[in-house]
């Protein structure tokens, strides 16, 4: 059973653990697809019996409107950064889109060289 200073230390430095296991690649598109088509389906059973009930159905219709255009949204994120997320599933980095940054791609940030110095104190 760990100690509570195990814990408190593998809290503070979690790269003295076990490596974290390799991303699973999986293809993004045909899991986007398949949460749209169950946001369709919701949609139709819903408008279907927004007409064949007695009750109002326009919150649960917008729900899934909502979820349609997220939807959307995460077909357009998945087409724009589709290199990027494969590359990390291979174990490599995506080099595409990564110039001029130091932190991954997640924010810009300056490039240095080999000649450059970093600014001291």
């Amino acid at each position: 059973m760990p100690t509570l200073r195990s814990m408190i230390a593998r809290l503070l430095h979690p790269e003295l653990g076990r490596p974290a296991p390799r991303p699973a690649q999986v293809d993004l598109r045909s899991m986007l697809f398949v949460g749209t088509a169950a946001w369709v389906a919701a949609l139709v059973v819903f408008a279907i019996l927004g007409v064949v009930a007695e009750g109002s159905y326009r919150d649960q219709l917008a729900v899934c409107v909502a979820g349609l255009v997220l939807a959307g949204a995460g077909l357009v994120w998945e087409h724009t950064h589709r290199a990027q997320y494969r590359s990390v599933a291979d174990g490599s980095r995506a080099d595409e889109g990564l110039e001029g940054t130091t932190d991954g791609g997640d924010r810009p940030g300056p490039q240095m060289t080999s000649t450059d110095n970093p600014p001291g104190p």
